[in-house]
C-alpha cells in the first residue's frame, strides 16, 4: 500500500501516528506475545512451575545444525501447548563455526529450510548464529562482519521464500571482546576495549541495512553479587541499553528500526564456576534475591522512554529470556529448581509489562514495513509507504467499510490527516 501525505497544521502531530502505527506491527496474534518475559531452554510443567495463567511467555530454544539431529517436533508442540512462543537460536556447530566458514551459505539456507518445513507451524522466530566476533566463532578466530551479514542475508533469503512470515534475526555479539574489530565503526580506542565489539555490532546494523527482522543480544549484571541491574553500567546488565544504541545509531532512517530479543540475561557477571562434585556451570556468586525483578523493570523502563512524543521511536525491547530454566550442563543457573527465581519471575510476571498492544479482537493488524519521513513540511507532498498484513480472524472487505485512517494514544490526535 502506498500513499502521498500532505502536511498540515498539525504536522508534530504525525508523530503520534507512526508511534501507534509502529506497536501496532508488534501484534503478530498466535505467534508471538504482547510481553516481555522470556525464559531459555523450556522443560516440562514450566507453566505451572512460573503460574504464567494465560500470558504467552517466551521461550529461547538452541539447535546446533552439524548434530544431524531432526528437530523435536514434540517438545515444540508441548511448550506451544503451555502458552510458550519459541525462538530458535540456530548455530552451525557450538565449538567452531557458528555460521559457514566455508562453501555455499545458500546451501546452508537450504538446509535450514528442510529443517524447519516439518515445524513451520510451530516456530515463527529464529536467529542466525552466535557471538560471531568471538574466538569461538571461526576456529580460533571472529567472523568479520562483512562475512557474516552476507551470510546471513543469504540464508534468509531462502528462509523467508520458504516461509515468509518467519522472522529470522541477527545473532548476538560477545560483549567486550576485543578479537574482532570493523574499521567503519564511528568509536575510537579506549582503555576497557569495549569499543571493539562497539563498532562490530555498528557494522552489522549498518551493513544489515532492512535485511533483517530484528536483532538479538545478551546482557549479563549481578557484579559483586548486585540484586539491582537497573544501576548497572555499560560492563553490566546495561549493556543492554548500550548495544539498543548503537544499532539505533547505525540505522537512524525510521523505515528501518528492528526489534531486540535479549537471547540471555542472568546474574554471572563476576564469571561461571564449575559446581563442586559436578559438571554443571554456575555463577561464582550465588542469586541475589530481586535481580529478575530489577532487570525486567530496567528493561520496562527503558521501553518505556521509547515512547517519546516528540521523536519517532526507535529499537524496542521486545523480549529478555532468563538464562537458564533447565539445560544440563548450567545448572547453577537454572530456574526450573529454584524457588527464589521462580518467585522473582512470577512477581515480574504480575507487572504485566508489555512490548506492544493487546488485542483479541476480530480485527487486528500490523505493519510489516513503512516508509516515512522524519518531519513533513506544510504543503509539502512526501512520500510514504507503509506495508499492512490482515493477522485476525476477519477478512478485510469493502462491504465492511475497512479503511487505512490515522489514529493515536490521545484522542484528539485521531482522523486529522489528508492521505
Amino acid at each position: 500500500m502506498q500513499k502521498k501525505a500532505i502536511a498540515s497544521k498539525y504536522t508534530k502531530s504525525i508523530m503520534f501516528f507512526f508511534l501507534f502505527m509502529f506497536f501496532s506491527s508488534f501484534c503478530l496474534s498466535a505467534w508471538s506475545s504482547p510481553y516481555i518475559y522470556g525464559i531459555h531452554s523450556w522443560s516440562k510443567n514450566a507453566k505451572s512451575i512460573l503460574s504464567i495463567g494465560d500470558k504467552k511467555v517466551w521461550t529461547v530454544e538452541l539447535y546446533s545444525v552439524d548434530s544431524g539431529w531432526p528437530l523435536d517436533i514434540n517438545r515444540f508442540e508441548e511448550l506451544k501447548s503451555e502458552g510458550f512462543i519459541p525462538i530458535l537460536h540456530v548455530v552451525k556447530n557450538f565449538s567452531n563455526a557458528t555460521i559457514p566458514l566455508s562453501g555455499d551459505c545458500n546451501d546452508y539456507g537450504n538446509t535450514l529450510v528442510n529443517i524447519l518445513t516439518p515445524a513451520k507451524d510451530l516456530i515463527q522466530y529464529i536467529v542466525i548464529g552466535n557471538e560471531m566476533n568471538s574466538t569461538n566463532a571461526a576456529n580460533g578466530s571472529g567472523i568479520e562482519a562483512g562475512q557474516y551479514i552476507n551470510c546471513f542475508k543469504a540464508i534468509r533469503t531462502k528462509i523467508k521464500t520458504a516461509f515468509s512470515n518467519m522472522q529470522v534475526i541477527i545473532g548476538p555479539v560477545a560483549l567486550w571482546n576485543p578479537s574482532t574489530n570493523c574499521s567503519e565503526g564511528p568509536y575510537t580506542f579506549n582503555n576497557t576495549f569495549d569499543y571493539v565489539y562497539r563498532n562490530y555490532l555498528f557494522c552489522l546494523a549498518k551493513k544489515a541495512g532492512n535485511d533483517t527482522d530484528g536483532f538479538a543480544m545478551k546482557a549479563v549484571g549481578g557484579k559483586n553479587s548486585d540484586s539491582d541491574p537497573k544501576d548497572d553500567d555499560f560492563y553490566g546488565f546495561q549493556a543492554f541499553s548500550v548495544q539498543s544504541d548503537i544499532i539505533k545509531s547505525a540505522l537512524p532512517s525510521v523505515s528501518i528500526h528492528k526489534p531486540i530479543y535479549i537471547l540471555e540475561f542472568h546474574h554471572g557477571g563476576d564469571g561461571v564456576t564449575t559446581i563442586s562434585g559436578t559438571n554443571e556451570k554456575g555463577p561464582v556468586f550465588s542469586y541475589p534475591s530481586g535481580f529478575l525483578l530489577n532487570a525486567y523493570e530496567a528493561i520496562n523502563s527503558y521501553n518505556n522512554e521509547a515512547i517519546n512524543i516528540s521523536e519517532i521511536i526507535g529499537t524496542r525491547i521486545k523480549m529478555a529470556a532468563w538464562w537458564v530454566y533447565d539445560l544440563q550442563g548450567w545448572n547453577g543457573f537454572a530456574m526450573y529448581n529454584d524457588t527464589l527465581k521462580q518467585n522473582d519471575f512470577k512477581s515480574a510476571i504480575a507487572n504485566n509489562y508489555m512490548n506492544s498492544c493487546k488485542s483479541s479482537n476480530s480485527r487486528n493488524s500490523e505493519i510489516t514495513s513503512f516508509v516515512v519521513p522524519k518531519t513533513m513540511t506544510v504543503g509539502n507532498i512526501e512520500h510514504v509507504e507503509i506495508t499492512m498484513r490482515n493477522i485476525a480472524s476477519e477478512v478485510w472487505s469493502r462491504n465492511e467499510r475497512i479503511r487505512f485512517g490515522t489514529t493515536a494514544p490521545l484522542a484528539e490526535h485521531k482522523n486529522q490527516f489528508l492521505w
